[in-house]
């Protein structure tokens, strides 16, 4: 499904007003059947940067073009679908099931957000020539822990989650991607 131009500039408003601090930018989802399967779309607006980003990865790799392009493919499709279903299981534990959609739909559309302002700055220290190495790595922790607080920030209003609470749902993203990162590798070295 894809969504409208009008859905889609409400996904990304929405998810722009939780970047900001507002949680009312939660009523700017869509958080019905449609509307979740919709918000897949983002990965169609990430996928640029987040291949920008892989093909740039400063760690040794020795795979072609072709099966590059594969693996990062599979990764990206798994990160995609990993949390998301992940967090159907996790809000059922913790009795936020009514909640999920609006959760995802949110964390969706928040990626194409984070993959805009990220893909850029990251991207500008991977090769030194930018900043020197200790500055590249302040960079990018600077920029995970934003991120990162982005998501907490999402999964506290959109779940109704205490601090702590959120900050496991961040966690658990961090550790997927953290594996899918390191499976890819694997296979590209």
């Amino acid at each position: 499904m894809i969504p409208s131009l009008r859905e889609t500039a409400a996904g990304l408003y929405g998810a722009f007003r939780l970047l900001r601090g507002d949680p009312d930018g939660l009523a700017y989802f869509d958080a019905s059947d449609e509307g979740f399967w919709k918000s897949f779309f983002a990965a169609v607006l990430t996928a640029p940067g987040y291949l920008a980003f892989a093909y740039f990865d400063p760690r040794p790799m020795s795979a072609d073009a072709g099966r590059f392009v594969l693996v990062e493919a599979i990764t990206f499709v798994i990160l995609w679908t990993a949390f998301p279903l992940a967090m159907h299981h996790v809000t059922r534990l913790i009795d936020r099931a009514d909640r999920y959609r609006l959760h995802i739909v949110a964390y969706n559309w928040s990626q194409v957000i984070q993959t805009a302002i990220a893909a850029p700055l990251l991207l500008g220290t991977r090769d030194g020539t930018l900043v020197s190495e200790p500055a590249a790595n302040l960079i990018a922790l600077a920029v995970m822990l934003a991120m990162g607080l982005y998501e907490w920030f999402i999964a506290r209003s959109a779940l109704k989650l205490p601090g702590f609470g959120a900050l496991a749902i961040v966690m658990l993203s961090v550790f997927l991607v953290l594996i899918m990162s390191d499976v890819s590798y694997m296979l590209l070295r």
